[in-house]
């Protein structure tokens, strides 16, 4: 713990770096004087302009903060080679107080003053930039809010303006945000502690798992945890519309006897395996549907299906619909499969191909593991 790793990183770096559990910027501590609204704020790129009342002049991060809105997290400085050779024999003077590390510019102007080399270790270690001189065409991460963006003082100072996607400042690291993670984790508990406790005691029984979600929420927006635009990002409606749907498919599945038939059809097929052929048969409808669209929609189809073949191969209800619940939860063969699946494909630059190659194996031999265990603890 403590520990300060140098590291060279493009703007998407630097906020993916960010985003890790652990791990906090040295200058991290500038963006708290911007007050409230840190999850509305965004991580951008701008260069200085020729005409920006900044060049020239030490860096006050207090100035930017004021007129700017805005907390600068990085820096990168546009120099020759001529220019890193004369700073790496020291030839720039780096002034040391007590209060914070300041470059200056010249020599000449620092005379009094104790002098020493700045090496790119102290430089990367320093929690602030402030009193490094700016210059033109200095290229300054900021952390605003994207309203600031247009603004006069942005227009005067700041040229060329990129917004790092997906740089909201994660919601980690200060106090505040633990207690935040404490209070979801409590509240979370406590949604469904009260449920289950609904389901013993009659005078509860309005304390419905909706109900508790709902409160949550409310909780959640009131202390900060989430805000409206996230709770509605978070809906994913493809999904929620396809659980909809395959409820009334399962009825239309059962009035027109296709349960039967297709319980009858896969019991035929897979008799002579016994009970465990019964099981094989209801996990692979399970694992190929759940490849393929939501588990719990299939879930709803499958469970006549289900009904038809314990009662026709004697088989307890209870295995059934544990293998079921076993088939449709383990997904590995396709990305689309589970939400889980989807969030690791970008970071890992996965494909179809590294799913069929690793994940069917892995799907035969819980298969495998599925059906004989329920064969045998409900034979």
């Amino acid at each position: 713990a403590g520990d300060v790793l140098i590291f060279r990183a493009t703007a998407e770096g630097i906020v993916s770096l960010r985003a890790q559990g652990g791990l906090s910027l040295v200058t991290e501590g500038e963006s708290t004087h911007l007050g409230l609204g840190r999850s509305s704020r965004q991580v951008f790129e701008v260069e200085l302009l020729a005409s920006s009342t900044l060049i020239g002049e030490p860096c006050d991060t207090g100035r930017l903060i004021e007129e700017n809105h805005a907390a600068v997290l990085a820096l990168r400085g546009r120099v020759s080679a001529a220019e890193m050779r004369a700073t790496r024999l020291g030839e720039t003077a780096l002034v040391v107080s007590r209060e914070r590390q300041q470059v200056m510019a010249n020599v000449d102007d620092a005379d009094d003053a104790p002098k020493r080399a700045l090496s790119y270790q102290e430089l990367a270690c320093a929690e602030s930039v402030e009193g490094v001189v700016l210059n033109e065409g200095d290229i300054l991460l900021l952390e605003a809010n994207p309203v600031e963006i247009g603004s006069d003082n942005w227009n005067n100072d700041f040229g060329i303006v990129r917004a790092v996607p997906t740089s909201t400042p994660p919601a980690m690291g200060r106090k505040s945000d633990t207690a935040r993670s404490f209070g979801a984790v409590i509240g979370a508990g406590a949604a469904i502690g009260i449920f289950v406790a609904s389901s013993m005691h009659q005078k509860l029984a309005n304390f419905t798992l909706t109900c508790n979600l709902i409160i949550l929420m409310i909780f959640f927006l009131a202390t900060g945890t989430m805000t409206l635009h996230g709770m509605y990002s978070a809906v994913n409606s493809p999904v929620l519309l396809t659980m909809v749907g395959a409820f009334p498919l399962g009825e239309a599945i059962q009035s027109v006897g296709l349960d039967v038939w297709a319980g009858k059809t896969l019991i035929k097929v897979f008799a002579p395996l016994g009970n465990f052929g019964c099981f094989l048969a209801i996990y692979l409808v399970c694992a190929i549907l759940s490849n393929l669209i939501s588990n719990i929609a299939v879930i709803a189809m499958v469970a006549p299906v289900s009904v038809q073949m314990a009662a026709a191969q004697n088989v307890p209800l209870r295995a059934m619909v544990i293998c079921s619940t076993l088939a449709t939860s383990a997904v590995f063969t396709f990305p689309i499969g589970h939400q889980t699946n989807l969030m690791v494909v970008p970071l890992g630059n996965y494909g179809w191909g590294d799913f069929l190659k690793v994940g069917t194996m892995f799907q035969i031999l819980h298969c495998v593991g599925c059906c004989f265990l329920c064969t045998v603890l409900f034979h």
